[in-house]
């Protein structure tokens, strides 16, 4: 592309790429904020910390590529420089050396959180614009994904739940902006997007350098995220199925060559897979992740309502698109029925790992289904959309939604049925006062309806912010005092050098804060056994003279869950979602998903075990370590670590925190 032809790109969709923009100051804007009120509180901003998985995995698997150059399956453990990335690894490749650029892992977390908003919402627009060629019309698409990307889940909204979620998601602001998480979505989904933009033109346009660019970014899907790549090509296979079908040989020719060449750009994918599988700790990792095991099909309440969502309407866009569009009937088609596929992954492969995930793709697939059917309902058969039609179809939906309301005695339903008649209702009077008293023609109210949803989301987005900013504040800084003695361990530990402490969120705060590694590792962050998991708890338990009684309530039972603090979610820090799936199904219907708790009989045998070592005279120690840290976490349940290591060098004291360094004899 020339330099013309750039600037008239620019000059032809400026629209989109000014929204772009401002899709980036709202996604990042936060951090001048939190900054600033941080700032006048004589306290250090952390943006990492503010994230839940980014203070526990993210982070730590940025940080090894800053430093190392490379993703390690291990980003805990010293004994494990070299294992194979559990996770897809580009995400944090390209977030590693993003952070070399700008030599600050915190300064590519903020400057992460104004550009990928960016990228994904052009990328949005562009799959927008590449199905419709409207300009106006695409710009509200992005915006909307950008802002309100789960809302048609529940669509058409004739459950009392979907009603209840339509009006909740329309009027009061969320937690989060949806991108706002590091790395899933914030990175993942400008890959997707890329995919899916690229493989509908390799379709539509026979342009050889696209098919290659769409083979690429469907074979790397993998190397982003498992449940895009996985969603994406189900849906590559049933687009070759009707494209097979409706006999059209010229395009399931290009698509084959599309999945021939991305499945060679997935090799090292599946050479690094087999070298994880080969661990003797996989059945553990695995299990770990949560999956759902044996063969038995899913046909919960939310699946069925899912599989009858997508039916129906794959036969209303196949049905609407096959006469003048029949390659975009095939390709939106085939990406609706992968869900069947999907949600019962397990029917084919025997585990389908933590299912509740594949919302992630299906609510981007859903979305912009619906936007096209709905676009092109509307440029072919504007002549329906009469002022008495509409007011039909509105008053119909108005008088179900006031006599449910009416009716009901759940005072949320109330609100929300009635919400969503007064919105409908007011939408319907602005319409008609426009037709019939300013005149403008159905693509210009269009237009204008257009225009102000796009200002109304991100005004809804605003207050989103709003709330976020408001409810990270006290998560995004550190006390001085344990501040200071991380930066100690920046300053004078050596990188690498493996910190102890029986405290889960200490160790998790060195693993995010330092360069250090730790000693007892995260589940999801570390290729160690289950096995040698409890092995470590034990070690470092007894250095610190942890009575047994009081190691026991670091393991929430039924009777003691929900933990009082995070250092008595020993489960879940230990082994994640292992014991949280307690049945098959439990996902979906919470049984026994919310209380990560073990088995009966299990929780007195690890403590018994622990027991028998507390007591032992002789200790052997086979893991390295090199300091131990006692803080005021660890004064709250555990002593000094002098009383079972008189030998112990002092290296750092100050406000109430202790580092101790071991000495090598």
């Amino acid at each position: 592309m020339n330099g013309k032809r750039v600037k008239e790109f620019f000059i032809r969709h400026r629209l989109a790429l000014f929204l772009a923009v401002a899709a980036s100051l709202l996604y990042g804007f936060h951090h001048a904020v939190l900054s600033h009120k941080l700032e006048r509180q004589n306290l250090s901003y952390y943006p990492t910390l503010i994230g839940i998985d980014d203070k526990y995995h993210t982070i730590a698997k940025i940080k090894e590529v800053y430093l190392t150059g490379f993703v390690s399956g291990d980003v805990s453990l010293a004994e494990y420089p070299h294992a194979p990335a559990v996770m897809p690894p580009l995400p944090h490749l390209i977030m590693g050396y993003f952070a070399k650029i700008f030599n600050s892992i915190t300064r590519a977390f903020i400057a992460s959180s104004f550009l990928f908003p960016a990228a994904s919402f052009f990328l949005f627009y562009l799959l927008g614009f590449e199905m419709t060629r409207a300009r106006t019309f695409s710009a509200f698409f992005a915006t909307f994904l950008a802002i309100m990307p789960r809302y048609l889940l529940y669509f058409p909204f004739i459950t009392e739940y979907g009603r209840a979620w339509a009006f909740a998601q329309l009027i009061w602001p969320q937690n989060r902006l949806y991108l706002n998480r590091l790395e899933d979505p914030l990175i993942t989904v400008p890959f997707l997007f890329l995919a899916l933009y690229l493989v509908w033109r390799a379709l539509a346009r026979n342009e050889r350098l696209t098919l290659y660019a769409a083979a690429l970014s469907s074979g790397v899907l993998f190397y982003v995220y498992f449940y895009y790549a996985v969603y994406l090509w189900a849906g590559l296979l049933l687009i070759s199925a009707i494209f097979l079908m409706q006999k059209n040989y010229v395009l399931a020719k290009r698509l084959a060559l599309i999945i021939g060449l991305g499945l060679l750009t997935t090799a090292y994918y599946w050479i690094r897979f087999l070298a994880l599988v080969r661990l003797p700790s996989y059945p553990d990792l695995i299990l770990r992740i949560g999956p759902e095991h044996g063969y038995k099909p899913f046909l919960y309440p939310q699946i069925l309502f899912a599989y009858a969502q997508h039916t129906a309407l794959a036969i209303g866009v196949y049905l609407f698109f096959r006469k003048y569009r029949p390659a975009f009937a095939a390709y939106l088609t085939g990406m609706l029925l992968a869900v069947f596929a999907i949600y019962n992954f397990q029917v084919v492969t025997g585990f389908n790992p933590q299912p509740d995930h594949w919302i992630k793709p299906r609510q981007f697939i859903l979305a912009i289904s619906i936007f096209a059917l709905g676009y092109g309902i509307f440029t072919r058969h504007r002549s329906w959309l009469t002022f008495r039609s509409i007011g039909i179809f509105a008053g119909l939906f108005v008088t179900g939604f006031i006599i449910r309301g009416v009716t009901t005695a759940n005072q949320f339903v109330q609100t929300a049925t009635l919400g969503i008649a007064g919105i409908i209702t007011f939408g319907g009077i602005a319409y008609w006062i426009s037709r019939k008293y300013i005149r403008i023609s159905a693509t210009q109210i269009m237009r204008i309806f257009v225009s102000c949803a796009i200002l109304l989301l991100f005004i809804k987005g605003a207050a989103i912010q709003r709330r976020f900013i408001k409810e990270s504040l006290p998560k995004a800084t550190l006390p001085k005092t344990e501040e200071s003695s991380y930066q100690w361990l920046l300053t004078n530990s050596p990188p690498g050098s493996v910190v102890g402490t029986p405290s889960f969120l200490t160790n998790t705060l060195i693993k995010h804060l330092t360069y250090n590694k730790i000693f007892v590792p995260d589940g999801f962050d570390t290729i160690a056994s289950d096995k040698e998991e409890l092995n470590r708890m034990y070690l470092i338990n007894r250095l610190f003279s942890v009575d047994p009684k009081t190691f026991g309530t670091y393991f929430a039972t039924k009777d003691t869950y929900p933990p009082a603090d995070e250092d008595h979610e020993g489960i879940s820090y230990l082994f994640t979602d292992r014991y949280r799936a307690a049945e098959p199904g439990s996902i979906f219907t919470s049984a026994g998903y919310a209380y990560p708790v073990w088995p009966d009989g299990l929780h007195q045998k690890v403590v018994d075990k622990y027991a028998a070592i507390f007591a032992a005279k002789e200790m052997p120690f086979p893991y390295r370590i090199d300091y131990l840290y006692y803080g005021p976490r660890e004064r709250a349940f555990a002593d000094d670590p002098t009383k079972s290591i008189p030998s112990l060098k002092l290296v750092y004291h100050a406000g109430g925190i202790k580092i101790y360094a071991i000495k090598k004899d």
